[in-house]
């Protein structure tokens, strides 16, 4: 599955379901993101970026970021009018001492790349918006329901990272067939059939359920 299709998929698990048409610049999938009203729940400590803060830093169009505005995700500015640039990840924080990013990888500006591809990173977004919660958002279609573990999850094999690497603020996503899993908090799937399977196969430690 393309990363365009992975996103589209998990747009179907909001309601009313976020819908983004194809060859969608940058600019034109945020718009998109803030006309839905699912950026109205922070439940996962992050959000999209409003549009009258897509320019606040010049030369970067920021995309998301995290409510205490430790850290953002931009596309250079002047590929906001493309549909697939890379993505990279700025903080106040020291990239090296406190996010564990090897120097070499520490880009001019204190940045980091954390994406190649911007549709993978919408992927990510839809993602961690969807699993990283302790209840069901009023924003999440019927049957969507999720796990919080008590202890991190070890088999998470076969699910697939949109990133292809782990997110530097952590919580990284894995998407599969109808489920959603960050191994270090939890799983959201998209009927209670899935969710039935992925612990009779997987054997989670659960510490609380969501429905």
């Amino acid at each position: 599955m393309s990363q365009s299709s992975t996103a589209q998929s998990l747009g179907r698990w909001l309601d009313p379901a976020l819908i983004i048409p194809g060859g969608q610049t940058v600019r034109q999938v945020l718009d998109c993101l803030n006309d839905h009203p699912f950026v109205k729940d922070e439940t996962a400590q992050d959000y999209v970026i409003p549009t009258n803060r897509y320019l606040e830093e010049p030369g970067r169009f920021r995309i998301w970021g995290e409510n205490q505005d430790n850290f953002y995700c931009f596309v250079d500015a002047e590929q906001a009018s493309n549909t697939d640039p890379p993505v990279y990840f700025e903080t106040c924080l020291d990239l090296v001492r406190d996010c564990d990013v090897p120097p070499e990888d520490v880009l001019p500006g204190n940045v980091a790349l954390v994406a190649h591809s911007f549709q993978s990173f919408l992927s990510f977004i839809l993602a961690h918006h969807i699993c990283l919660r302790l209840e069901k958002g009023r924003y999440l279609a019927d049957g969507v329901n999720g796990i919080v573990f008590s202890k991190p999850l070890d088999d998470y094999s076969g699910l697939v990272n949109p990133i292809g690497c782990q997110f530097i603020a952590g919580y990284t996503a894995y998407v599969g067939d109808g489920v959603i899993c960050i191994p270090d908090w939890g799983a959201a799937f998209r009927c209670e059939d899935v969710r039935d399977s992925f612990v009779k196969n997987r054997h989670p430690s659960v510490g609380q359920s969501w429905a």
